[in-house]
């Protein structure tokens, strides 16, 4: 979606992709003041977020993409990227085009992405027996409590964690070194075994 806008926040331009974004006709936008599709608090403080950079000429957004809420017509607030460009006129004056990316649907993915990684945490946790995941550097990624109860370590301090913390019998130091061993040979001493 693209917007232009002048210096007092005015809708210049709008395209298609905006009117079917924020639900509004053509003509409920163009004219209107930038601040109505506006969501938050961001509303009420976008023109002084204008009069601020043309006092001062710093930029805080200016050619830059940030995330920001916005609203549409039915006053539903949703995530977007915005990036904002500033294009000088042919009488000295300025005007600001801004380019809109509705990120509802990657929003949805982060959260269906949590709740799955929530679910399988505490599948996980609700094991009697110890289970720890590591990278491929050692680092350990994840651990259940039952896990952190045979160790003893919290969970903060054991997650990130170099999975020799737990090695003992002099595997301690060579941990690190079997991992890559296995990574450069495929070679199988212990993967899908037990010992």
């Amino acid at each position: 979606a693209m917007f232009t806008i002048d210096s007092k926040g005015t809708i210049l331009l709008l395209n298609d992709a905006a009117i079917d974004l924020f639900g509004y006709d053509y003509n409920e936008l163009l004219g209107e003041p930038i601040s109505k599709i506006c969501g938050g608090d961001h509303a009420a403080k976008h023109q002084q977020y204008i009069e601020n950079y043309l006092k001062t000429g710093v930029t805080k957004i200016m050619g830059k993409k940030r995330e920001v809420q916005a609203r549409k017509k039915d006053g539903t607030e949703f995530h977007v990227e915005l990036g904002i460009k500033e294009i000088k006129t042919e009488d000295d004056g300025v005007i600001f085009a801004g380019f809109i990316k509705d990120l509802s649907h990657q929003k949805e993915q982060e959260r269906q992405l949590r709740y799955r990684e929530r679910v399988t945490q505490a599948a996980v946790d609700s094991s009697f027996d110890p289970m720890i995941s590591i990278n491929e550097s050692g680092i350990i990624v994840s651990c259940n409590k039952a896990a952190i109860n045979l160790f003893g370590y919290s969970r903060e301090s054991f997650v990130g964690a170099n999975i020799s913390l737990i090695c003992g019998d002099g595997h301690s130091k060579h941990h690190d070194e079997y991992i890559q061993r296995y990574l450069k040979t495929g070679h199988k001493k212990i993967i899908g075994r037990k010992r």
